[in-house]
């Protein structure tokens, strides 16, 4: 037969299996050592690989940022304006003095040495819209040199639709283009280099674009040095945003690109990064081919805030070889140990089978036991386990008659104690006999309570049949006790059927509700009821114990109460009134329903706080709302406030506010009641009449009233400033005739039209009135100076920037008519002369506009 696994003797198994774990483990060992070696080794890689393009990401986005800031910059430069402003007054800027020649030449100035501080900036161009794109200035950044461009080149498409995307942003914007590869006669043999566009437009006065301001940017430094830091084996290419290659060394130059120069075919495993949506980064990706093995990782590098679309795709090609650079454990050191630990093993084996020798014997000694034969003898005692083993079985041969003895005694006693137990458990059942009709006395007690309870108590079993009621619950139906015996819930609950009481039964075991409902007597008649509820289970069957109590009366208080309650909250909608009550003990808020209404606060959502109410009052209110609330908490006494309201879209409500609080022997606040009215209407209204008061109706301007109330302010400011200011009184020419030829509506379009030329030509702090007819007149105040020859000049520029722009034709309905004004200007320093006075002074210099030749300015001169 042959031999099996437990035939084998003991020491050979033992040897065997000790031999089989341990060279497992040291497999086991091995492989994990060799993972984690591995691992480290690919994590650390990773680790540099995104590491520098975070580097890079950080450097490229910051040289974006800078090129928008530049931009920015130059388009705020004073010569932009002035060349705008030179090219609205036929080549000369009247402010300033300047020609447009004179202030090209001074931008010339400002960016040739910016282009030289900054290398990297290729070219600079100021491009006038009006003139079809016209290039005003084209400043070229060639090897240390700055040239400009006056050839006129055309506009490429894709200077031309950048051009376009610009004109439409609003201020403070800047559009960037896409990269394009710019081809130079110096650097043809390079391949050429990558620039980027930012643009911004230029405004004039009136909100129009003038011009644009371009600056171009070579990328191919920034770019050449995206390998930095990282080994030499390991390859760094850039694409744009469609997946084609910038002109960078480490990209054009590699076997990788060819002739296709584009990402998704050379690298297919991360064109997925060419959607904006998929994640930035992406890690480690192995490239298996039979020619050249590698691994890729790749990111996105968003450069344009304004538009995520725009991005460039950083990517690293790592060559196979490193993945075979991590440390391994050297395979004749494996094979040595291997070696070792079977020459070990073999050493074990013999000394185990010495040292089991002497269990044969003892195997005998045990079968002989059981047996039953008596002369069996253990065998003589030796040194070692083994003795020791000899010895212990020879004690637990003793011990065991021992417990035999031991055995009996025990049950002797076990014997006494049932005796004990017995009589015990006759005590115990003459104790539930006493608590027994204990329980007799409880259940009457129980039942003359139900009996004599004024709610109605009943029992229901799980189908809604009747078990038991009391007599209140009979009466409140209107049934006999026999004749309630056979009820079912469904005969007397008027609001639910049975299909909608069984399922809420069968949950109510274990716990209890409080529901109200409508219960049917026996004449029909139906009332509401209160019903608390509680789910038993006795003998493993469910029962519903209930107590309805009649709540008609109370329902109809409450319905009462509510009617009153809704007659108040219409009336306070209908008068735009809202009240409020803050209890200071316990902190509760209450609001009215208009107050919700007026704060446009959707009470479901928001609970009533002092912090929610600071939330919505205007910023500028906020304070002194607050402070008014807490100092009639110190001084106990009501306050009244006027205050605004501020709304997430910029709407502003104005509310009248008074609050009286309560207090306590001690001073301190007891509760406070409030009132909120909406006087929004009220105060468009009052503002509407103050503008009626002020203004003049036809052209909107300030009428005499308001102009009288500035000019004096303005005579006292001069006093203060110890500066010059003056007055402007002008007339149109030629306005009887359009009245009597073509009517007033003709007359006052014109009128209307002067209002909106004259409000243009004006400064800022300046103010224009209708004196009435077609006189108008202008307040200049402060910045003229106290030097009156040069108040004098600056009060005569203004004057004649007036008499330009009055002067140019008014197209009225289906005619153009002509006119042009005659303008008087008077100088005021203090108060040496009255408002009347200096009114007179400057009709006085009108008038000699007009017997002059009229379309003329004139000063007044005092003798």
């Amino acid at each position: 037969m042959p031999m099996k696994l437990h035939d084998l003797p003991l020491s050979m198994r033992i040897t065997g299996s000790a031999m089989i774990l341990v060279a497992i483990g040291a497999l086991t060992l091995l492989f994990v050592e060799e993972a984690h070696l591995r691992e480290v080794y690919f994590s650390q890689r990773q680790a540099q690989m995104e590491k520098a393009f975070r580097t890079n990401e950080l450097r490229l986005t910051q040289a974006f940022v800078t090129l928008r800031r530049d931009v920015q910059f130059l388009a705020n430069v004073p010569p932009v304006y002035g060349i705008m402003r030179a090219a609205r007054n036929n080549g000369f800027d009247a402010r300033d003095g300047n020609t447009r020649l004179q202030w090209e030449a001074r931008l010339q100035q400002i960016l040739s040495p910016f282009l030289l501080a900054n290398p990297n900036y290729h070219e600079a161009i100021y491009i006038e819209v009006a003139g079809q794109n016209r290039d005003i200035l084209r400043l070229t950044n060639h090897d240390e040199q700055v040239k400009a461009d006056t050839s006129s080149r055309p506009h490429s498409k894709a200077e031309i639709d950048d051009y376009t995307a610009t004109l439409g942003l609003p201020p403070g914007q800047v559009h960037l283009s896409d990269f394009v590869l710019h081809l130079d006669e110096d650097r043809i043999k390079h391949h050429g280099f990558s620039i980027i566009r930012a643009s911004v437009p230029v405004f004039d006065s009136e909100g129009k674009v003038f011009g644009l301001i371009v600056l171009s940017m070579d990328i191919s430094s920034l770019l050449q040095i995206t390998n930095a830091g990282l080994p030499v084996d390991v390859l760094t290419c850039v694409a744009d945003r469609q997946g084609r290659y910038l002109p960078c060394p480490d990209a054009l130059d590699t076997a990788e690109a060819g002739n296709k120069m584009e990402v998704r075919k050379d690298f297919s495993k991360i064109a997925t990064l060419l959607d904006p949506q998929s994640p930035n980064f992406l890690s480690f990706k192995r490239v298996a081919t039979q020619a050249d093995p590698h691994y890729l990782t790749a990111g996105r590098i968003h450069y344009n805030p304004d538009d995520p679309a725009q991005f460039l795709l950083l990517i690293y090609r790592i060559p196979d070889m490193m993945g075979q650079q991590f440390i391994t454990i050297p395979r004749n050191h494996i094979l040595a140990g291997f070696t070792t630990l079977f020459l070990i093993c073999a050493i074990v084996f013999i000394l185990l089978h010495r040292i089991f020798a002497p269990l044969r014997e003892l195997t005998l000694f045990a079968e002989g036991i059981t047996a039953g034969t008596d002369n069996v003898c253990l065998p003589a005692s030796g040194g070692g386990e083994i003795g020791s083993l000899t010895e212990a079985i020879s004690a637990m041969l003793t011990a065991l008659s021992r417990k035999e003895q031991e055995i009996v005694r025990i049950n002797t006693g076990l014997e006494q104690q049932v005796a004990e137990r017995t009589h015990e458990l006759t005590v115990v059942n003459n104790r539930l006999a006493d608590e027994m009709r204990e329980v007799e006395i409880l259940l009457q007690r129980n039942q003359t309570l139900m009996q004599t309870a004024m709610d109605g108590i009943h029992l229901l079993d799980m189908q809604g049949n009747l078990v038991e009621a009391n007599p209140a619950f009979c009466r409140m139906l209107g049934y006999s006790q026999a004749e309630a015996a056979g009820l079912n819930v469904t005969d007397w609950d008027a609001q639910w059927t049975g299909e909608e009481l069984w399922p809420r039964f069968r949950e109510l075991i274990g716990g209890n509700t409080l529901i109200e409902t409508v219960h049917r007597r026996k004449d029909g008649s139906t009332f509401e009821v209160e019903i608390a509820c509680s789910g038993i289970e006795i003998a493993g069957q469910g029962f519903l114990y209930a107590a309805s109590r009649d709540i008609s009366e109370r329902k109809k208080a409450n319905l009462a109460s509510q009617h009153q309650q809704d007659l108040l909250n219409e009336a306070q909608r209908l008068g735009k009134l809202g009240s409020w009550e803050l209890d200071w003990q316990s902190g509760m808020l209450l609001w009215s329903d208009e107050v919700y209404r007026i704060f446009e606060i959707d009470q479901t959502r928001f609970r009533p706080s002092y912090e929610n109410f600071l939330r919505v009052i205007h910023p500028e209110d906020r304070e002194m709302v607050d402070q008014a609330y807490r100092q009639s908490l110190t001084d106990y006494q009501p306050y009244n406030i006027e205050h605004r309201l501020l709304f997430e879209d910029g709407r502003v409500k104005w509310l009248r506010e008074h609050c009286t609080s309560f207090f306590g022997v001690s001073g301190e606040p007891l509760r406070s009641l409030g009132m909120v009215q909406d006087i929004t209407e009220q105060r468009q209204n009052e503002e509407e009449i103050r503008s009626l008061a002020f203004h003049d109706q036809l052209t909107g301007l300030a009428n005499r009233r308001y102009f009288l109330e500035c000019f004096r302010a303005a005579l006292s400011a001069s006093v203060r400033h110890d500066s010059y200011g003056a007055v402007l009184f002008l007339d149109m020419d030629n306005f009887k005739t359009l009245n009597d030829t073509r009517g007033h509506e003709a007359g006052d379009l014109m009128l209307i039209e002067v209002a909106a030329r004259l409000r243009v030509a004006i400064r800022d702090t300046d103010t224009v009135a209708r004196f009435g007819g077609d006189e108008f007149v202008v307040l200049m105040v402060e910045e003229l100076g106290n030097d009156c020859d040069d108040a004098l000049h600056r009060a005569g520029l203004v004057a004649e920037r007036i008499r330009k722009l009055l002067a140019q034709p008014y197209p009225i309905n289906d005619f153009v008519h002509h006119s042009s004004p005659s303008i008087g200007v008077a100088l005021y320093h203090g108060k040496r002369y009255s408002m009347d006075a200096l009114l007179q002074h400057a009709d006085a210099a009108m008038y000699q506009a007009k017997h002059s030749g009229r379309n003329k300015v004139c000063f007044f001169e005092s003798e």
